[in-house]
């Protein structure tokens, strides 16, 4: 989906969609992407996510772009799956900056699955409360919606069965209780940080 660039009053709200593995977010987003004349969910191709990351990088700047690549380089795993996190982290300003440029003729809201305010479950190996504070000026704009987990008897079975990338790097057992607690301290604190908040 190309998003041409608009000076004019943007008139398109955005949604971003979060939650831990396995909580339901794409179960969410395939029921969104059911054909509607109200929303879009934002899928975007390599050659967006490239530019994506160009735009990030501008952004952020060197500081805190040198933050993410630090964090990106705390987890446990290989170093091309370090960078990949890295990328994927830059790319999520980049294409929030571009999309709040954007003037949409086709829908009034715009759905970002994963987007800035997912950043705290892609760095398991930092302080959820750094990440937070990293983040806390572009939540303050952020409409988000929460996928809360249910029980992790339930999320134990999802995740042996639809399997998970990091899995191969961390025991399940503690990854799921690090994204737990991430869940936790997202739910206690991004009421007072988002522009709205709701728990799905």
């Amino acid at each position: 989906m190309n998003l041409p660039m608009s000076t004019s009053k943007r008139n398109l709200k955005l949604i971003e969609i979060t939650g831990q593995p396995c909580a339901g977010k794409s179960s969410l987003v395939k029921k969104t992407m059911l054909p509607s004349g109200d929303f879009i969910v934002f899928k975007p191709n390599i050659h967006q996510k490239v530019m994506h990351f160009i735009f990030g990088c501008s952004y952020l700047g060197i500081a805190r772009t040198r933050t993410l690549l630090a964090w990106s380089f705390l987890e446990s795993c290989p170093v091309i799956f370090k960078c990949n996190i890295f990328f994927n982290a830059v790319s999520k300003f980049g294409c929030r900056k571009i999309l709040e440029a954007t003037n949409s003729q086709s829908a009034s809201v715009l759905i970002i699955d994963e987007g800035i305010s997912h950043l705290p479950f892609l760095f398991l190996n930092t302080d959820t409360s750094l990440v937070m504070t990293f983040i806390s000026a572009e939540l303050k704009d952020m409409d988000v919606q929460i996928i809360v987990a249910p029980g992790k008897q339930v999320i134990y079975e999802r995740l042996k069965k639809r399997g998970h990338k990091r899995l191969k790097y961390i025991p399940i057992n503690i990854f799921m209780a690090r994204n737990y607690e991430v869940e936790a301290t997202i739910l206690s604190h991004y009421p007072t940080c988002c522009q709205t908040l709701k728990t799905v």
